[in-house]
């Protein structure tokens, strides 16, 4: 009976509660309400990896107009990860390609109220390593990889440091690009090549592997210094700085997959750092010049061999012995298992010449019919460079403050384009070969300059005053590529 009256009399109080209603006078205070305008969160900003990120400049509106003051702090974030605080963003943004998913935000926060706003907006990553000009340089004390995009807007300066959070190896003199077979495809990394060798991928120039690391499974002698590298179909190999040959059996795989023998291949050579492959690598060509018998020597299933085995249906030259020293030599033709290559040479006394000679591999036959070797119609020097595109006769020759253009075999004298490249000398020449635009490297001091040249030898695009000294200088063209799609 007591349990009902309690039941009762607490319902009545619940209802009467529930009609009660507030006669006071409660004064609200409006918040001070901020509209962010300029930013589209339909429009897809894009931000290029090792560019600064910039973004239109937001407008920040006090709908009551009243209560507008600047006590006002900012926020911009990319995925989470907050990049800047300040209202005008123009940041470099350390991110890695293939790392973020598309969004960003940015908040204002009243500091008076405590309210944040927050507008959102999407971004698209753009990785401009697809391809341009790859160089190295020395630039106080440290070796940077550097790359003009031929799809961005800047020179990435120090690009690999950026993006991988470390540095190259100080005693570092060259780049060396490498092959692996992915379907009908050739994919494509970079070997840095010094005291300790790096393989960086070449789609997004994320580090691959310390190939010093990953030789031998971690044991490799304590000096060795990796000098170039080679890749064809069936093996890979490294050249090191006293003229030795690393060779293992790696059919379609990248340099450090699988482990390398532990000794050198034996015999009495000593390889120039010059590993030259055919174009495309898919016809297993690979060439290397022995510095003692004088002679060219190719890979043949893991073992080298000399030209002079081989029968010469040529006869226009010597291949061994021959008292000259290759200073430049490209494949520049090629017609099923038939490559040609053009090289320029340097004899004891300083005089320069061109041969012009075509290798054949096919199966397990190999033959050779050397072309011409002529005196070179020109006085070079030894800081002479060259390029040439390939399917072209048109080798380019920078010497001092002049570039030339040659029409290999002619006989005829070079011919010097009417270009003022400013103070310094020519360093590095590169042909980008499916359009023909050539860079161009020019050294003044510790800065360098570069040229984009187009097809028709005209300037397209200059950057002056790069910090550092050139050290090579080669043409990235993409993550992977279809050589049949050109030739």
């Amino acid at each position: 009976m007591n349990r009902n009256r309690l039941y009762w009399m607490l319902l009545i109080v619940l209802i009467g509660t529930g009609c009660y209603k507030d006669k006071g006078n409660y004064d609200y205070v409006p918040v001070n309400e901020i509209e962010i305008l300029g930013i589209d969160e339909n429009t897809r900003y894009d931000l290029w990896l090792g560019e600064n990120f910039m973004m239109p400049e937001p407008e920040i509106v006090f709908k009551d107009t009243t209560k507008a003051h600047t006590d006002l702090s900012y926020r911009w974030r990319l995925d989470k990860n907050v990049i800047s605080t300040e209202k005008v963003l123009d940041v470099m943004v350390a991110l890695k390609p293939n790392t973020f998913q598309g969004w960003g935000d940015f908040t204002v926060k009243d500091e008076r109220t405590g309210i944040s706003y927050l507008k959102k907006f999407r971004v698209s990553i753009l990785a401009p390593f697809d391809m341009g000009w790859v160089w190295l340089t020395e630039n106080e004390g440290r070796t940077e990889l550097n790359m003009y995009p031929f799809s961005g807007k800047n020179v990435l300066q120090n690009v690999y440091a950026n993006i991988n959070g470390m540095d190259l190896s100080r005693e570092t003199w060259g780049l060396a690009e490498h092959f692996s077979q992915a379907g009908g495809s050739w994919q494509y990394a970079f070997l840095v090549v010094g005291e300790n060798a790096v393989e960086i991928n070449k789609s997004n120039l994320t580090n691959e592997a310390w190939v010093k690391e990953e030789f031998v499974g971690g044991l490799c002698p304590a000096d060795l210094q990796i000098a170039t590298c080679g890749f064809i179909r069936n093996y890979s190999c490294i050249v090191t700085q006293d003229g030795r040959l690393y060779v293992r059996y790696a059919p379609g795989g990248y340099l450090y997959e699988g482990r390398y023998p532990s000794v050198p291949f034996r015999g009495d050579y000593k390889l120039l750092p010059m590993a030259v492959n055919n174009m495309p690598p898919a016809y297993n060509i690979l060439l290397f010049y022995d510095e003692l018998q004088e002679r060219y020597m190719y890979l043949y299933k893991g073992e080298l061999r000399g030209f002079d085995e081989l029968k010469d249906a040529g006869g226009q030259f010597q291949v061994t012995g021959m008292g000259k020293v290759p200073v430049f030599m490209k494949s520049v033709a090629q017609q099923e298992n038939t490559s040609t290559f053009y090289v320029i040479l340097r004899d004891k006394a300083g005089h320069y010449y061109e041969q012009i000679f075509d290798f054949t591999l096919a199966g397990d036959q190999a033959t050779l019919k050397t072309v011409s070797e002529n005196s070179f119609p020109m006085a070079l020097t030894e800081k002479a460079c060259f390029t040439i595109q390939y399917k072209q006769k048109n080798l380019y020759i920078g010497q001092d403050k002049q570039l030339y253009g040659y029409e290999i075999g002619s006989g005829n004298p070079p011919q010097a384009y009417d270009l003022d490249f400013g103070d310094g000398e020519i360093v590095a020449l590169e042909k980008f070969f499916w359009t023909g635009e050539l860079g161009v490297m020019v050294q003044k001091s510790d800065k360098h300059d570069f040229y984009w040249l187009t097809e028709e030898h005209s300037v397209n695009k200059t950057v002056t005053d790069i910090p550092g000294k050139v050290k090579t200088l080669v043409f990235k063209v993409g993550p992977y590529a279809s050589f049949y799609s050109y030739y």
